[in-house]
């Protein structure tokens, strides 16, 4: 099956292309997201696709919005295509926030290196790899291509929410994490980490781009994690950061990837998709520019069959 690094489709205007999502205008309410096979790690837009991650971030990311309707609005409208969704169009705030439950990651990296203070927050000495908050902390990040860290603070002050939307978000963005954590749970698994982003439509707040997906998070098994918090498989892309880490090349992480280890990340994107779902991953055997096409004239959104290119 051809794997989807960027795609064009007549008809439809590229709005945007991200590090895996290229948005499409559909009218000044609605926009069209596309989910590409592309992974990003360190800022870095790596060049080999993952086979089958863009549908299966779709789904995840689409099932994830649906259940947490309740807690924010959000931007879905339809999922027309294992790797198609329909949202509203939203001004987006330019900041995202990062909940975290644990000392993982980018943040313990930085632990190691004696820095203590993290977007605003002060932690103690003395804390342990992978070791549980008290309770989750935000460390929120400006919307740059180096995510800079920024305290509420810095962000009210530079325009980008104000005091009342702040705390509306990052209310927010706890309840989100909590529901996550709660739902996880029975299923034996821990959501360590993740990042919101949230948009207005008129006056309303709502949740945008993706929630609880192994590309915005990070999952470990309970189980793993009870019997030794140091050795934790990751169900996420954390895996595809340790092999750069422990593969640069003249000091620069890769870009490139071996087939077994774009084929590791895939089988993990499956195993959480499967885990979270309870149910077996399924991928269309459909060449994927002719399924596009075909689904996107089925929903309307063009008035005749379009030519979808994938690059």
């Amino acid at each position: 099956m051809q794997q989807i690094k960027k795609l064009s489709i007549s008809g439809l205007p590229l709005l945007h292309s991200g590090k895996v999502r290229d948005s499409f205008g559909v009218d000044e309410q609605r926009r069209l997201i596309a989910l590409s096979d592309r992974i990003s790690a360190f800022n870095l837009k790596i060049k080999t696709p993952i086979p089958e991650k863009g549908a299966i971030l779709n789904s995840l990311a689409n099932f994830w919005m649906q259940q947490t309707q309740q807690i924010i609005p959000n931007h879905f409208l339809a999922q027309i295509d294992p790797n198609l969704t329909l949202v509203k169009e939203a001004k987006s705030f330019k900041i995202e926030l990062v909940v975290r439950a644990y000392l993982t990651g980018s943040i313990w990296r930085a632990y190691t290196k004696g820095k203590r203070l993290f977007s605003g927050l002060e932690l103690p000495d003395g804390l342990r790899k992978n070791q549980a908050f008290e309770q989750p902390i935000l460390t929120p990040t400006a919307k740059t291509e180096d995510d800079e860290e920024m305290s509420p603070a810095e962000i009210i002050a530079a325009g980008l929410a104000s005091a009342e939307e702040w705390d509306y978000l990052a209310k927010k963005a706890l309840a989100l994490f909590a529901f996550g954590q709660q739902y996880l749970a029975p299923k034996g698994i821990l959501l360590v980490d993740t990042k919101y982003e949230f948009g207005k439509i008129g006056d309303q707040i709502i949740l945008i781009d993706e929630i609880h997906t192994p590309d915005s998070s990070r999952f470990w098994r309970q189980a793993d994690y009870e019997k030794d918090p140091l050795i934790v498989e990751q169900l996420d892309k954390e895996f595809l950061r340790q092999w750069m880490l422990a593969n640069k090349i003249e000091g620069q992480l890769p870009q490139e990837l071996p087939e077994p280890v774009a084929q590791e990340t895939s089988r993990r994107y499956r195993e959480i998709y499967e885990c979270i779902l309870g149910e077996k991953w399924s991928p269309s055997s459909e060449e994927p520019a002719q399924r596009m096409a075909k689904n996107l004239l089925k929903a309307g959104l063009v008035e005749q069959l379009p030519t979808v290119e994938l690059k």
